[in-house]
């Protein structure tokens, strides 16, 4: 698979879970018996949530700061 390889991906072949190989240093590779089979991958990273809760308070924080100057010098510099 085109796609760098990382410790999040997961992949599911016809609904199980299977290993994912790193393959070519920067790849990753399934090992997919002879047939047609529904290939499924997923990429879960725990960090997400939390770090996306952290830009949002960021984002939160800083907009407050920009509105109070705004009402204190009339104007947006």
């Amino acid at each position: 698979m085109s796609i760098t390889n990382h410790k999040y991906w997961q992949a599911r072949l016809d609904g199980e879970p299977v290993t994912v190989w790193p393959a070519n240093l920067a790849y990753q590779a399934l090992i997919v018996p002879g047939g047609r089979y529904r290939v499924e991958l997923f990429y879960r990273n725990p960090l997400i949530v939390p770090c996306m809760a952290v830009t949002m308070a960021s984002l939160l924080v800083a907009s407050g700061l920009i509105a109070r100057d705004v009402r204190r010098s009339g104007r947006l510099s």
